[in-house]
């Protein structure tokens, strides 16, 4: 493919990878937890399935998730 020829990834690549890295990696995953301490998510209705898998990776226990969204606008649903 042009991506594997070109060495490039594009946006759904990188949260393909960063998913599986934080499912395969629990050092990553600590790593990420220890940086974050709040997380806010702005129009949460419009993050993808595999976005809120990665979301749901990066909290930790002492995270503070904020989450705003509009239920009205929402392109995915769980």
């Amino acid at each position: 493919s042009t991506k594997k020829r070109n060495n490039t990834i594009d946006f759904t690549d990188g949260l393909t990878n960063l998913n599986k890295l934080l499912t395969i990696d629990y050092g990553t995953q600590k790593r990420v937890h220890s940086s974050y301490k709040n997380i806010a998510v702005d129009e949460y209705q419009d993050i993808s399935p595999l976005m809120n898998n990665i979301l749901t990776k990066v909290i930790g226990d002492d995270t503070f998730l904020s989450c705003v969204g509009d239920s009205n606008q929402r392109l995915y649903a769980f």
